[in-house]
């Protein structure tokens, strides 16, 4: 499902017009149509505000493959290195494992398959995955 019928169905769950998400955002009603339509794709911070205009987690309007992961930094709380610099990975790992643990302890059957789904999303992408060590 794309974005704009996933902004679309949670507005429709909210009970909320177009007029009434683009009043909460600043926008024009027209700005959340062409959101919609597909017409246009919000930037980040965007998502950001309709999904909290909304009540919904920022993931379950993200298309996976039109924003990168820099882009839900603030999101997930993942330290990412911006320059040169290493990030301490092993650290790193181990917090975001025993994070995810906790997250998926707290799912139901659904929230593990997307979960799941995305996981396997990731991994298939080439950029996400580190080469093979020599």
């Amino acid at each position: 499902m794309k974005i704009g019928e996933k902004i679309r169905n949670a507005r429709k769950a909210a009970n909320m017009t177009q007029k009434m998400l683009g009043t909460a955002l600043g926008v024009s009603p027209q700005m959340i149509a062409q959101y919609e339509k597909g017409n246009r794709l919000p930037k980040i911070e965007t998502l950001r505000s309709i999904a909290g205009a909304l009540g919904v987690p920022l993931h379950e309007l993200a298309d996976w493959g039109q924003y990168t992961t820099e882009d839900f930094v603030e999101d997930f709380k993942i330290p990412i290195a911006h320059d040169n610099s290493q990030v301490n990975k092993e650290g790193t790992t181990a917090t975001l494992r025993n994070e995810a643990k906790n997250k998926l302890d707290m799912l139901n059957h659904q929230g593990i398959a997307k979960a799941y789904d995305y996981i396997g999303y990731l991994a298939d992408k080439p950029e996400n995955t580190e080469p093979d060590k020599e």
